[in-house]
């Protein structure tokens, strides 16, 4: 009875190693571990033999599906003759160098495998045999189209800052907190508080935050640099946290006036000299001023055309002379004016402007006042009656003669 068992539990034990070659194979390591979308990655493989006798050729073939794709070499590796037992330190070690799609998604990705031995069918390693470790980069949360409306913050007037949160990760991000650090900034929010909550922007689409602020009265012009604080979560809850800076505009428009103050010229085929005066009744002070007087056909400039001027502030004016011989018009004739200066901002602006020269008739302009009549024609008048006079005079003599 003892031989009989003894011999059963032999025949059990072979049974277990089954009879034959046994190759078994292993996902050894991946490297880099993880990996990250668009990289390459080596797995390597250990291929053993467990079973009782030796097998003449074995091939390892990789067969990768998205997101991975055979980067070089071969895929069907023969790695030859494994003997019996040929486990452990004696496996055969097989690699192979994949790429990760860049559209990867974050997570355990399977890989298959198959092995054949000889002209035996392939035997496939899949439902979850190997998995190969992908993670996204860091979780990027960025800042993009950033403006206001308006343009630039009007002191004392209200505004609006828009503020584009554009997920670049693969995955989801949620719990976002956007926060406006206002403290050394003439603004302050209206209708809102200074920090911004969005729930969750999903993998590669974006969100606008949007702002209600107000910019003080007496807020002066310039570029303020604005604090930003930005904090969320991936899928995981990992926490991820931001400091960046924007910039916000605060001016006005400059708001100018041009007149001719005074004038030498009242009537065509006049010249002399004419006084062109610029007002600044804005809120936003101009600075580098230079105005040029452009040419025309009803006009000569007999002086200089170009004079700098330079700061114009508020409720400031400027007045600058030009020697003009106009040669055509009847009731007026606009003076060609160009401004080219820069705002409170350095912004550079340049503005085309038509200052009318008011003409009269030389009626109009002794009615008027403006022109008074020369002497030399009102001696020729005086003759003029004198000679009247003398004629009448003398008729009047030779009439009366007559009749005595």
């Amino acid at each position: 009875m003892l031989v009989i068992f003894l011999i059963s539990l032999s025949y059990g034990v072979q049974a277990a190693y089954s009879f034959g070659p046994n190759i078994e194979a292993t996902l050894l390591s991946q490297q880099p571990d993880p990996v990250k979308p668009g990289e390459i990655v080596e797995v390597r493989f250990k291929i053993e033999n467990s079973g009782t006798a030796s097998s003449s050729e074995n091939l390892v073939e990789i067969m990768p599906e998205f997101p991975f794709s055979l980067y070089s070499g071969e895929a069907v590796v023969n790695i030859g003759q494994m003997r019996a037992g040929q486990t452990g330190a004696d496996a055969s070690i097989v690699a192979f160098k994949l790429k990760v799609d860049e559209k990867a998604v974050e997570g355990d990705n399977e890989i298959e495998l198959r092995v054949k031995i000889a002209d035996d069918v392939w035997k496939s390693y899949t439902e979850d045999n190997f998995m190969i470790r992908v993670e996204s980069p860091d979780a990027i949360l960025s800042l993009e189209g950033i403006y206001t409306q308006p343009e630039q913050m009007v002191p004392g007037q209200d505004g609006k800052l828009y503020i584009k949160l554009n997920n670049q990760a693969d995955n989801l991000l949620r719990n976002i907190k956007i926060s406006l650090d206002l403290d050394d900034v003439p603004v302050v929010p209206t209708d809102s508080s200074d920090e911004k909550s969005v729930y969750q922007i999903k993998a590669g689409e974006e969100e606008w935050v949007i702002f209600n602020l107000v910019a003080e009265a007496d807020a002066e012009a310039g570029i303020y640099k604005v604090p930003v604080d930005l904090t969320y979560y991936d899928v995981a809850g990992n926490l991820y946290s931001k400091e960046t800076n924007i910039g916000l505009r605060i001016g006005d428009e400059p708001e100018l006036l041009l007149y001719i103050s005074e004038t030498e010229i009242y009537a065509k085929g006049q010249k002399g000299a004419v006084t062109i005066t610029i007002a600044n009744h804005g809120l936003a002070n101009v600075k580098l001023m230079k105005m040029t007087l452009m040419p025309s056909e009803n006009y000569e400039i007999i002086s200089a055309n170009e004079i700098y001027i330079g700061n114009v502030d508020t409720d400031d004016i400027e007045s600058q002379d030009f020697d003009v011989y106009v040669s055509k018009g009847k009731d007026a004739v606009d003076l060609l004016v160009k401004l080219e200066y820069r705002d409170a901002n350095n912004k550079k602006i340049t503005e085309n402007y038509q200052v009318p020269l008011k003409l009269y008739s030389s009626w109009e302009a002794r009615k008027f006042g403006l022109k008074k009549s020369s002497s030399w024609v009102w001696l020729i008048v005086l003759v003029i009656l004198g000679v009247v006079g003398y004629f009448l005079y003398h008729r009047y003599w030779r009439k009366k003669k007559k009749k005595q």
